[in-house]
């Protein structure tokens, strides 16, 4: 008999491998300078970053009519052109026509000194305002142009020469008034005289902006 007795086979016990976590190597900087970026105030919270206020709109292009206070020089003298107009073309009228037809001269002008700013062939504007470069028009800024009920309303005051110059005196006392530039006449038609730049200087104007 064998004095040698076999090993018991017993089995080694395995131990559980620690999780050690690699460590985590950051990446190398590769900018040239070995500086890290800036960082400015703003992405750091030091401070607010400035509100960008919207940028206002550019004016549309602007109409050609420039409001006014008053006109009374301007409207003196388109008047003035009116009535000699209206005179120039009564007498030539009357010299043509049978004298039992000369009334129709003395009609035709006071018909244009009522309807002079509602004539659509002269564009809303009368002769002496086509000159003097102003026009009339409603409370809200439209031509009067076929609108021969307001226009003739308006004039009625001027057509007579008394009340002609009681119109002046009126817009001359309110030339420093709330209502300064409104004579009786536009009070009753709601009416208005404005001033009408002409295209050309608003082009050189607009060319001297742009420069």
């Amino acid at each position: 008999m064998s004095d040698t007795t076999p090993e018991p086979n017993i089995p080694k016990p395995s131990l559980p491998k620690p999780n050690i976590p690699k460590p985590s190597i950051p990446a190398p900087n590769l900018n040239r300078g070995g500086a890290a970026p800036p960082v400015s105030a703003v992405e750091t919270g030091a401070m607010e970053a400035p509100v960008k206020k919207p940028e206002a709109k550019e004016e549309e292009e602007t109409s050609t009519i420039e409001y006014s206070e008053t006109l009374l020089p301007q409207r003196i003298i388109a008047g003035l052109i009116d009535s000699v107009a209206a005179g120039i073309a009564a007498s030539l009228l009357s010299s043509l026509l049978p004298d039992f037809l000369s009334i129709l001269s003395t009609v035709l002008a006071f018909t244009y000194l009522l309807s002079k700013d509602s004539l659509p062939f002269l564009d809303g504007q009368s002769l002496g305002k086509k000159l003097m470069k102003i026009r009339a028009v409603t409370a809200e800024g439209a031509p009067l142009t076929n609108n021969f009920k307001a226009g003739a309303l308006r004039n009625i005051f001027t057509a007579i020469p008394i009340l002609a110059l009681v119109e002046i005196i009126i817009l001359h006392n309110r030339e420093k008034a709330p209502n300064a530039g409104l004579r009786l006449g536009d009070d009753f038609a709601k009416t208005k005289v404005i001033s009408v730049a002409a295209p050309e200087s608003k082009e050189v104007l607009e060319e001297s902006e742009e420069g």
